[in-house]
């Protein structure tokens, strides 16, 4: 019989490890991240060893295979993510979050097909999580369905007014539709939500930039750069408006800072 030690153990294991990997990621600390990991393999152990009723085992380790896929998925590992998802589904089929997180990693790896069919599993599982909606459009919108990608963006907000990446993706699918005073409402909103959001600023300054508005898009671009100065597509877009604006010294210093951080640009 599990005495009450074994619990406790268990519980803080497990307890220890979400707060690892959230603020592992949270501060971008990989230090942090694999200590994280290795306390998910101690939560499994335990799962394992101690007698933790039957019925429960399933769930709690798949729990730990979700645990383990986001922090491969954050370090960069997205087979090793994907894999660990489906262990955690194989335990648990209704276990939602796992297809959700699947369905990122897969649209990571531009599987927009693959990810859509795992956005549906989830939403299935909890027809209330807006976060599946919200992926689930910024996908369709890859595969050029902009009206089920504004569908769902516009049901994810429904269900969370906070909820910045829908408001982000729905912009983007509203810029692409032509919509730009739409995509730069949607920008502005996620900007609010999050003022961190590098990605939400530089499409902001991509759709002003489009309605002429260089200085604007300037401002927002230099803003994306100071949030994230590893985004590179943040000085193409930005040295094309100083191009524009006649500033050619500008422009080619921040073409060559984009070249710097992703020399695949030149091709």
């Amino acid at each position: 019989m599990t005495n009450s030690l074994d619990i406790y153990l268990g519980v803080m294991i497990i307890g220890s490890s979400f707060l690892g990997l959230y603020y592992g990621i949270k501060l971008k600390n990989s230090y942090i991240k694999k200590l994280s990991l290795v306390a998910t393999v101690c939560g499994l152990i335990v799962i394992a060893i101690y007698e933790i009723p039957s019925k429960d085992r399933p769930s709690l380790m798949a729990t730990e295979y979700n645990r383990a896929g986001l922090i491969k998925a954050s370090d960069g590992d997205l087979n090793g993510a994907i894999s660990d998802f489906t262990n955690a589904l194989k335990l648990d089929p209704k276990f939602a979050p796992a297809y959700e997180n699947r369905g990122q990693v897969k649209y990571k790896i531009s599987d927009a097909e693959g990810a859509i069919a795992d956005f549906n599993q989830a939403i299935s599982i909890n027809p209330k999580l807006a976060i599946a909606y919200s992926d689930r459009g910024a996908a369709k919108k890859d595969l050029r369905d902009m009206v089920g990608a504004i569908a769902d963006c516009t049901h994810a907000i429904e269900l969370d007014p906070t909820l910045a990446p829908a408001y982000e993706n729905r912009g983007e699918t509203l810029f692409h539709t032509g919509n730009l005073n739409g995509a730069i409402e949607d920008f502005s909103r996620a900007v609010e939500l999050i003022p961190s959001f590098a990605m939400a600023f530089n499409n902001r300054g991509f759709a002003k930039s489009k309605m002429g508005e260089l200085d604007a898009a300037i401002l927002d671009y230099t803003r994306a750069i100071e949030i994230d100065p590893k985004m590179a597509q943040a000085y193409v877009n930005r040295s094309v408006a100083e191009a524009n604006k006649g500033d050619q010294v500008a422009a080619d210093a921040d073409s060559a800072l984009a070249l710097r951080i992703n020399p695949s640009l030149k091709k």
